[in-house]
């Protein structure tokens, strides 16, 4: 195991320097252990009080992280930087809201410092609100379902617009106000439900909708989607009601209907609780956005029916993936059995951080980054007195657009390294391996980082020998099984 060299005995007065070395530490121990052990060895940090350290500078996720792979190596910071080494990390654990480091970044909400844990004390800052990038969290899996919001929101019990709330994107439309109440909001079966009954005449075929044309949910001509929900009937009946259906809908760039990419008609009479799904081909370039809902059929009379409502799911492809729910626009996405890592998302135009002080000898050295897509290394040079700068589109050294590279376009990334001198190849392989344990990559299409070259190189971290027999990348292939995917 690497031996700790950073030094321990110092006055450790603020949280950054505490919770820099409780991360340092947390490596080594089994993720399980590490928070019990942590107020035993407060004396370490001159007795300091641990609670507020674990509430804020130390993330939920970043021990279980560290420890994901039982691999205390792959990633301690005080051993990259062993050497006093100049440099910094940008972790999204450590992001905060505020410039001073005192507010914890909120899901979706703006990051204006990442604290660094390399005990160079290099913080990354935007005080600018406009170039602020967002804070996320995500499986390590990665990303699927690209609703806003799939779980329960900001929903209450009780009549819409009269004390009760859908979950927030939801909708109900053609309905009377008054019409539409939400009864429950227990689970069902592990998942999120809405119990959502629907009573009256409608004035028009009433239809459930889980985000609108102006949500703006991107697509591409050619792409596969498929929409996904969980739907069962369990009060009043289909009276009046000629059939239903479950659709995929196209809208323009302005938010306009464009016409319907699918439709399956559920048959039955929705008395089981079964997973529906719809899937289509976006052919109309006019396309722009898509949003999916399940439309009851109607020309006259009152209806009454009760459906439970649980765990739609909006996601590239032709058929419907484990369950992810969403929350905070996207930002808050979870999966049930999956670790879950947090992200910085950078637009790509404005949102920028950059170190607070500056380097008053310069920097001659490496970055290591990491994002959704791949892992990048790149040679940098910061002259005496200059920053170091993140954003909005590249990094100091890298190429241009280096942030979408890494980011395979969602501009979500997930770590980084700057340091002096080049890593060592086992330095990268650590890395890697954490880059792994976080769920960065694969990319096919950039070139594979090659050891004996430590310059500008892409790291394919489809050469890292995971093999699963799905193409998803859930399922570990077992010795004499066939691999469909390589991670």
């Amino acid at each position: 195991m690497t031996k700790i060299t950073a030094d321990f005995t110092g006055l450790e007065n603020s949280s950054d320097q505490i919770a820099a070395k409780l991360v340092s530490l947390a490596s080594f121990w089994d993720a399980s252990a590490s928070l019990a052990y942590l107020e035993d060895v407060r004396d370490v940090f001159n007795a300091q009080l641990l609670t507020p350290i674990l509430n804020g500078d130390l993330a939920i996720t970043w021990m279980p992280l560290a420890n994901l792979l039982n691999d205390p190596e792959a990633w301690v910071a005080a051993t990259f930087f062993a050497e006093s080494q100049v440099g910094l990390t940008m972790l999204p654990d450590l992001a905060r809201a505020d410039v001073a480091g005192e507010t914890p970044a909120a899901f979706g909400g703006p990051v204006g410092r990442v604290s660094d844990n390399s005990l160079n004390a290099r913080h990354l800052i935007q005080a600018t609100g406009a170039a602020q990038p967002a804070f996320g969290r995500r499986p390590t899996s990665g990303l699927r379902n690209r609703l806003p919001n799939s779980g329960k929101g900001v929903a209450s019990a009780g009549v819409v617009g009269a004390g009760g709330a859908l979950p927030s994107y939801w909708s109900v439309t053609n309905m009377p106000a008054g019409s539409v109440e939400v009864l429950s909001l227990a689970e069902k079966n592990g998942r999120p439900c809405v119990r959502i009954r629907i009573n009256g005449i409608p004035t028009g075929s009433p239809r459930i909708r889980f985000a609108s044309g102006v949500d703006q949910i991107p697509v591409e001509t050619s792409q596969d989607w498929v929409h996904s929900v969980w739907l069962q009937r369990v009060g009043g009946d289909q009276t009046n009601i000629n059939a239903v259906f479950f659709n995929l809908i196209g809208d323009d760039a302005g938010g306009n209907n464009t016409g319907g990419i699918s439709s399956t008609t559920l048959s039955d009479t929705l008395a089981d609780d079964v997973r529906r799904s719809t899937a289509g081909t976006i052919s109309n370039p006019a396309i722009a956005s898509i949003r999916g809902e399940i439309s009851l059929s109607w020309a006259s009379g009152a209806i009454d029916i009760t459906l439970d409502v649980s765990a739609p799911q909006l996601e590239i492809g032709v058929e419907a993936t484990d369950v992810q729910i969403t929350a905070a626009d996207n930002f808050a996405v979870t999966q049930s059995g999956q670790p879950s890592v947090d992200y910085i998302r950078f637009d790509g135009v404005s949102d920028m951080l950059r170190t607070a002080s500056v380097f008053a000898g310069g920097l001659n050295g490496q970055a290591f980054v990491l994002g959704d897509a791949g892992c990048m290394v790149s040679d940098l040079s910061i002259a005496a007195g200059g920053d170091f700068i993140f954003g909005p589109t590249t990094w100091n050294g890298a190429p241009a657009g280096a942030v979408e590279t890494v980011s395979g376009g969602t501009g979500r990334i997930l770590g980084a390294v700057i340091r002096a001198g080049a890593f060592s190849e086992d330095e990268i392989d650590r890395l890697i391996r954490f880059a792994r344990a976080c769920g960065a990559g694969p990319l096919s299409e950039i070139n594979p980082w090659q050891p004996q070259a430590l310059g500008a190189g892409v790291v394919d971290l489809s050469r890292l020998d995971l093999a699963y027999t799905d193409t998803a990348g859930t399922l570990l292939a077992q010795p004499g099984q066939a691999v469909a995917a390589l991670r």
